[in-house]
């Protein structure tokens, strides 16, 4: 298996049918796991990408087998941007919210970049909303504070709820001088009453 690089086994796929299914029985025959290079080699090879019906068996396997391996074995930035890929959304999502990226894995300013694309918001949000994921400390007071009148109410909601949730009056006191509860307080009003969210 070591012998059978990246090009032969997209080619071999790209046959379909007996020649692919021959390739991986020859893979578990030796107990031998196809390398994740290989599986992303070919989702993205063009053969795969307007995809016949014949291949579409072999693109939802790969995704199935990248799904079971580590981050780091797939490489984090090709998982980013596989969720943008409109054809691998679905799959990527159910990886992450598997827990597949997490810690210092899970880029928060990614996350907050894809808040701003609308038919990924659910998605980010979802994933910057776990707190086995990501600590709300991370996700940034300031961030949540302009999300929060932010008119879209989806984002509002979402920064309103972790806001009250997770934060404490003293967590928006400014320069950490004096009495923190107090000072916390004494900006949430100014907030509240405020045309705009002054800097933090």
């Amino acid at each position: 298996p070591a012998e059978v690089d990246a090009d032969a086994f997209v080619a071999t796929a790209a046959r379909g049918g007996p020649p692919f299914a021959a390739l991986t029985a020859f893979y578990e025959a030796r107990r031998a796991a196809v390398p994740a290079g290989h599986w992303r080699a070919l989702l993205d090879d063009p053969r795969f990408v307007d995809v016949p019906w014949r291949l579409r068996a072999i693109v939802q396997t790969a995704l199935t087998e990248l799904g079971k391996r580590p981050a780091q074995e797939i490489g984090v930035a090709w998982i980013c941007a596989a969720l943008e890929n409109r054809r691998r959304t679905d799959a990527v999502a159910r990886w992450l919210d598997a827990g597949m990226l997490t810690g210092d894995d899970l880029s928060i300013d990614w996350l907050r970049g894809l808040v701003a694309k609308p038919r990924l918001r659910a998605i980010a949000l979802r994933l910057l909303g776990d707190r086995r994921r990501v600590a709300p400390a991370r996700v940034g007071l300031a961030w949540l504070l302009d999300a929060a009148r932010a008119p879209d109410a989806e984002l509002a909601e979402f920064a309103q709820r972790m806001l009250l949730e997770s934060f404490e009056p003293a967590d928006f006191a400014e320069g950490g001088a004096g009495d923190g509860r107090a000072a916390g307080v004494a900006r949430l009003w100014a907030l509240a009453a405020g045309p705009a969210s002054p800097e933090p």
